[in-house]
């Protein structure tokens, strides 16, 4: 179809005239620039199927004399290179007419051409345009013509591109802001799904409305709506996800099936919308659809902000109604950026609450920390094994020395990884080992650790410390009249990762979190990379901790068998 429209009116919106003469011819004939060469048989309604070389003619009819103060200009958009004619007078061109692909210098996506006012009395005009479409991968695009005010229409056209570039420069800002924020808090996985649908959304616009400032070429246009179907069928998918894990409305895994349902629907019905932007518009009003009866049920459970959401995401409601194939052009982006604002405002305030969450965690860290190394490195420690140090340098010196030796090799290795923010489990098991040695010198007493590490386990990583402080809880308070060692445990199981600390003890009536196990608790808690459950029992004559994480990716797990 094509639109021809006349607006000259400063600040009025421009009438529409719809063509009933418009007229194809396959070839190419410089004859054919003529208006009277229309009349006949040759020339059909029908839009020529394949690429190549053909023209098209309309009529426009003006309802009155156009003046040089109304900045008359005819705007064009056909596939092709052009060139123009206006009642047998070649007006412009754009491009360079070929007879193959390699002749053919591509036109533009939508130009302007100057009208001198005496070519623009009132009554019907034959616009007659040769094209050549050599480089189309298929005969689809916009016919368009259009009389204007060039000003009046190039200022409106700015208003709206403009707004709308700086809400697609908005969403990419704040996608990256988000993606940022979870990097350094460590968010629920929602808020980076929210800052993908936010950035696809900001892409999405600037594909939409950047034709208007840059005029790409023709041949240009069919892959652009198909980049346009792609990131509408994500964002089509990813808007209710979204919404279904911020609310927690389905578990994730049901979420995960829901989406690959949706995809599958709308992959299956492209062929009944060949039209890419009629399956666009039905992929949104779908897409849509299923959040609001999300953020309903979201609603109904009482989920915090789901008011919100459910009236952001309902208000797209009678656009979808009323304005057709508008909405998926505009309306669909005002409604979004209105659920953007609210949704952003709700992700926001969920990463301040997890940002002094965080604080507070690293705050309480490092005071347990810091009660961790008085008690382990403390002056009356230093003190006691400097004091049996000196006392077996006199009795012994091969035992004292050996009991210096051990003490700052200890406290070398416990130096260098301290800060750190994670260690291998193999580093963290030679800092036991050197503890240990230092403590049967210290109580005269022969401790050993009986390790049981698999492999895989030992190149797992988890932060420095927690396994010295169960050892040092076990030579604490652990029973060693019958038995000296303590055992180590760790390997990979269908659970995940497990580490158990097993050593005599005898049982108690009460058990609660100490110094040593609250330090353990918020180091794991702070730990990246999955999530930890710390336990701990009484088995038969042994006091057993266990530290077990979920893997948080399928390279974590092991792939050959468990050895000592």
């Amino acid at each position: 179809m094509i639109t021809v429209s006349c607006s000259v009116e400063t600040g009025q919106p421009a009438p529409e005239y719809r063509s009933s003469g418009l007229l194809f011819r396959q070839g190419d004939d410089l004859a054919w620039a003529d208006p009277s060469h229309w009349v006949g048989a040759n020339a059909v309604a029908t839009r020529p199927q394949e690429p190549g070389n053909w023209w098209l003619s309309a009529t426009i009819t003006l309802d009155r004399d156009l003046r040089s103060d109304d900045d008359p200009a005819l705007r064009v958009r056909v596939p092709g290179a052009i060139e123009v004619f206006w009642d047998g007078q070649r007006i412009g061109a754009d491009g360079e007419i070929g007879s193959d692909r390699e002749s053919e210098r591509p036109g533009r996506h939508g130009v302007w051409m100057a009208l001198d006012p005496r070519l623009t009395s009132s009554g019907a005009h034959v616009v007659v345009v040769r094209v050549s479409s050599h480089r189309l991968l298929r005969m689809h695009g916009p016919i368009n013509l259009q009389v204007v005010n060039r000003a009046v229409y190039e200022r409106s056209l700015l208003r709206r591109t403009s707004f709308f570039l700086f809400c697609a420069g908005l969403l990419l800002c704040s996608a990256v802001v988000i993606e940022l924020l979870h990097r350094s808090i460590g968010a629920r996985a929602d808020t980076r799904w929210f800052a993908t649908l936010t950035a696809l959304v900001g892409v999405l616009l600037v594909l939409e409305y950047a034709r208007f400032v840059y005029p790409y070429p023709y041949h240009w246009h069919f892959l652009r709506l198909i980049a346009i179907s792609a990131l509408t069928l994500a964002v089509g998918v990813l808007l209710p996800v979204f919404v279904a894990l911020h609310l927690r409305t389905a578990s994730s895994r049901f979420v995960a099936v829901g989406a690959l349902a949706m995809l599958l629907v709308f992959v299956a019905l492209i062929p009944l919308f060949p039209d890419p932007d009629a399956h666009s518009l039905y992929i949104l009003r779908l897409s849509v659809g299923v959040t609001v009866l999300l953020a309903l049920l979201g609603a109904l459970r009482a989920r915090k902000g789901a008011g919100w959401i459910l009236t952001a995401a309902a208000a797209n409601l009678p656009p979808i109604a009323l304005t057709g194939q508008r909405y998926a052009d505009h309306w669909f982006f005002v409604g979004f950026l209105a659920m953007v604002g609210v949704l952003f405002m709700r992700v926001i305030a969920r990463l301040r609450k997890r940002a002094r969450e965080s604080e507070l965690a690293l705050l309480r860290t490092e005071r347990l920390r810091n009660e961790l190394l008085r008690k382990t490195i403390q002056p009356h420690f230093l003190m006691n094994s400097l004091a049996v140090a000196i006392s077996q340098i006199e009795d012994a010196p091969a035992r004292g020395v050996a009991l210096l030796r051990d003490l700052a090799s200890e406290l070398e290795l416990f130096l260098a990884i301290g800060d750190r923010e994670s260690v291998e489990l193999r580093e963290e098991l030679e800092l036991c080992t050197r503890h240990v040695a230092t403590m049967s010198h210290l109580l005269d007493r022969t401790l050993s650790l009986d390790l049981h590490v698999s492999a895989a386990a030992a190149g797992s990583e988890l932060p420095p410390g927690v396994l010295l402080t169960l050892i040092e809880n076990a030579i604490t308070h652990g029973d060693y009249s019958a038995a000296s060692h303590i055992t180590v445990r760790a390997s990979y199981e269908d659970s995940g990762l497990v580490i158990e600390v097993a050593n005599p003890s005898a049982p108690r009536e009460t058990v609660s979190d100490g110094t040593g196990l609250r330090f353990v608790r918020s180091q794991l808690e702070r730990q990246p990379y999955g999530q930890w459950a710390v336990s701990y029992r009484f088995v038969v004559d042994h006091w057993l901790v266990r530290l077990q994480r979920a893997p948080h990716n399928r390279r974590e797990e092991p792939s050959f068998g468990v050895g000592s």
